[in-house]
């Protein structure tokens, strides 16, 4: 920006400062390049929310089949809903901070809630993980508790069923 007040003349005879014209040009522009950062944060935040909806209506769509499906075996059907419901605990997560990520605790706790979170021992600050990261951290979690591996059953404990 140049802050040149010496006056110059426009093609209408009309005398102007330099440094004013400058300086209004850039106020303008500050203020329109922080009006479309305002709503392609707002449009985002559209987005995110849309997307949370969509999932949780599709989430409730195979709960209630899995629930009608399996209405005679109560005890089956609450296993397989339970996991479901794991399954979208890190994105409910991630959703409740506007897609800013998601905490370490919580995440391993929502994921392994179905197979008794209360087995599992955890220490330490929690620690704000970026949406990627807490997705790839929740789906080992996931996958080491539903398998039932080795690992899993030295470390936390999970039996199969």
């Amino acid at each position: 920006m140049t802050l040149d007040l010496g006056p110059i003349q426009t093609s209408a005879g009309q005398l102007h400062r330099k440094g004013t014209a400058h300086f209004v040009w850039a106020a303008d522009h500050y203020r329109k390049v922080t009006k479309r950062l305002e709503d392609e944060e707002k449009f985002r935040k559209l987005a995110v929310d849309e997307l949370a909806h969509r999932q949780k209506n599709k989430l409730a769509t195979i709960q209630s089949i899995i629930s009608f499906q399996l209405r005679d075996d109560p005890q089956i059907r609450n296993a397989i809903l339970s996991r479901l419901t794991a399954l979208s605990a890190t994105d409910d997560l991630i959703m409740a901070t506007q897609g800013q990520g998601a905490g370490l605790r919580g995440t391993l706790t929502a994921e392994l809630r179905p197979y008794g979170v209360s087995r599992v021992s955890m220490e330490g600050p929690d620690v704000l993980l970026p949406p990627k990261l807490a997705l790839m951290m929740a789906s080992p979690c996931q996958r080491m508790a539903v398998c039932g591996g080795p690992l899993s059953r030295s470390l936390l404990g999970v039996k199969r069923i």
